[in-house]
């Protein structure tokens, strides 16, 4: 737990009314510390006001929800807030992406994270029930409606539909980094400026795909296709469906897709 966000710390009421007044007025704050040291400045009742980047930065690390309460242990929005670092701290560790520029960097991660993040949530096996995922009035409909199930209760039936898919085929974490790889580097986004890299980059990480599954899995010979032909898949998710589901109870009304970026380049929302 982050220290300058423990419930029971003498900064407990000062962090929460900060957190909702960042979240709530979609504040953003730029970490103003240069070089490998961006965004890692340290938080704690003596020195929490030195850096607004950071500080929400430990809030979000401590699950904090929207109100500025501590989200209760094993939910599926801890989870999530979770993984969603993780994706990032996943692709900030890729020496191919760290070297491209600032605008593809983006445009990627703009076009990319939700499939990365969709692509966790079957490494991570997170449980994907109905009650878990949906707000208290779609469960509601969920029990109520007889003409049949429409709205969010359809977009979690076919996320369900997709993970269950690539769980049926046990995606090992070599298969897994791989697809995150070809999920990250899409040659067609508009306004890319290095595409022939991407796209020598998505076709490395197809090529050691191949090679890896021809050896490990040498029975198997559709499996490298079906595994390519799942990818598909997680684009057909209406992204609006994905934020709304995982992160509106947390984020409220605050873009994701800024929140990301903002996290990336070491800035907070």
């Amino acid at each position: 737990m982050a220290p300058d966000c423990n419930p029971i710390g003498p900064t407990t009421h000062l962090l929460s009314g900060f957190f909702k007044r960042s979240i709530h007025r979609n504040r953003v704050y730029t970490c103003k510390v240069q070089g490998e040291q961006k965004g890692l400045c340290p938080i704690d009742k003596t020195h929490r006001n030195q850096c607004r980047a950071c500080r929400l930065r430990k809030c979000f690390e401590a699950d904090m929800n929207r109100d500025g309460g501590k989200l209760q242990q094993d939910t599926l929005q801890e989870a999530t807030a979770r993984l969603l670092f993780t994706v990032i701290s996943w692709i900030k560790q890729i020496p191919a992406f760290v070297a491209m520029s600032s605008r593809d960097q983006n445009i990627l991660l703009s076009e990319g994270w939700r499939e990365l993040f969709l692509l966790g949530l079957v490494q991570w096996d997170i449980p994907l029930t109905f009650p878990a995922i949906l707000s208290p009035s779609s469960r509601r409909e969920l029990h109520g409606n007889d003409e049949g199930i429409t709205g969010p209760i359809d977009d979690v039936k076919n996320l369900r539909e997709v993970v269950s898919r690539f769980r049926h085929l046990a995606v090992d974490p070599t298969e897994m980094a791989c697809l995150k790889a070809i999920a990250l580097f899409k040659p067609e986004p508009f306004g890319l400026r290095e595409v022939r890299n991407v796209e020598c980059l998505q076709d490395q990480a197809q090529v050691m795909l191949g090679e890896y599954i021809r050896h490990r899995y040498p029975q198997q010979l559709t499996r490298f296709g079906k595994l390519l032909m799942l990818l598909p898949s997680l684009r057909a998710i209406k992204w609006s469906s994905v934020d709304e589901l995982f992160f509106k109870s947390i984020v409220g009304n605050t873009s994701v897709e800024a929140l990301v970026l903002n996290i990336f380049n070491g800035d907070r929302v």
